[in-house]
């Protein structure tokens, strides 16, 4: 029962055990110790009902979102009350004190996920920092390129590069010079900061990102967390993307991510998270797409695919024209400094004879030639 109990505690549940009981209840600020919003509004002792309701959301607002290092110490406390308690009346303290020291040892690896996982605060956010009875200096503001925030009586305040938690307790240490005790919210109210930069001409021009349109080789704002495969999902169609040369840069280095194994084998594997700031160059194929020239109804450019043919080449290209020799196809072929030309018969795969088709390769040239001379 006691490790039920302990998991509603950490996701905010602190009246299934009271405030009579432990001291360090009275660490909660936002109301009196052993008082809660909703009992200040059922005994307001003269307290305006606007004030008792402002109190009570700061309160819920704090109990859910910012109060983990607080409950933590709540739940290890209310557990060894409860687990020694009985040890005392059973006679068996060692063995139950080992156990609550593991509760102890659980609770905090959870303490460390959480903190790993916290919002980091960045440049363009927008900020709601909310001061206990103190409503002028409650504020609204955004974290300017510089990082910081402006804030009543404390002037400049770096915001870049901490979590909300933290930032809290820095507002409250240089309120605590003009205001007794402050109690300090901060909620994150817009992300703007989480930006990755796409660029390359292998990507289509417009895009869908983040719920709007944007300009794919540029700047594009996530609203949540997003991986690589999500992010070139928006970007639009690849194929003129040289996926090869295709690579993410991170802080400066390249990841080791295979984007033709991630896009074109569908390898999940090479599927990574983004990060702020992260960089996406894709490069256009233009010298892998293949060509098709000669005797065939529209001569075209095509992109590359795995698997192509010369005959898939001719057929994208809307087949022969009546003066086309169907069996004097050249494919020419560039393999490193020497050209190689080779000859196709095309109308005998036609006719059924596959093994005389020929597979392509990127940048291959399809020639169909002529019989009027």
């Amino acid at each position: 029962m006691e490790f039920l109990i302990a998991f509603v505690v950490l996701a905010g549940g602190m009246d299934l055990f009271g405030y009579s009981t432990m001291n360090i209840m009275q660490e909660r600020l936002p109301c009196e110790a052993g008082r809660k919003g909703g009992h200040k509004i059922r005994n307001p002792h003269g307290t305006p009902v606007e004030d008792a309701v402002e109190k009570l959301r700061h309160d819920l607002y704090y109990t859910k979102n910012i109060s983990l290092f607080l409950d933590v110490r709540i739940l290890v406390e209310t557990i060894k009350v409860m687990l020694f308690e009985r040890v005392a009346r059973l006679g068996g303290v060692m063995k139950t004190g080992a156990c609550c020291m593991g509760v102890v040892f659980l609770i905090c690896c959870m303490c460390l996920t959480a903190m790993a996982g916290a919002y980091v605060i960045g440049d363009e956010d927008v900020l709601q920092i909310s001061v206990w009875g103190n409503q002028e200096l409650s504020v609204t503001v955004p974290v300017r390129p510089d990082g910081k925030i402006s804030v009543p009586l404390l002037g400049d305040v770096q915001a870049t590069g901490v979590t909300p938690q933290e930032l809290k307790i820095k507002l409250e240490q240089g309120l605590s010079k003009f205001v007794k005790a402050p109690v300090v919210s901060v909620m994150v109210t817009a992300i703007n900061s989480f930006k990755v930069y796409v660029f390359g001409e292998g990507v289509s021009r417009t895009a869908a990102a983040g719920g709007g349109s944007s300009t794919s080789a540029g700047v594009i704002t996530l609203r949540k967390n997003t991986t690589l495969i999500q992010l070139l999902a928006q970007l639009g169609s690849l194929k003129n993307a040289d996926l090869k040369n295709a690579y993410l840069l991170r802080a400066g280095q390249k990841l080791p991510v295979d984007f033709v194994q991630l896009v074109a084998r569908g390898d999940i594997s090479q599927d990574i998270e983004l990060a702020s700031n992260d960089v996406i160059y894709v490069p256009d194929n233009y010298d892998q797409r293949i060509r098709v020239t000669g005797a065939v109804r529209t001569p075209v450019i095509l992109p590359f695919s795995e698997g192509m043919t010369a005959l898939d080449a001719v057929l994208s290209a809307g087949g022969f024209t009546e003066f086309a020799s169907q069996n004097s196809v050249v494919v020419v072929r560039k393999d490193g400094d020497t050209v190689k030309n080779i000859e196709v018969k095309v109308k005998d795969v036609m006719n059924g004879n596959i093994n005389k088709n020929l597979f392509l390769q990127p940048g291959d040239i399809v020639m169909v030639h002529s019989n009027i001379f």
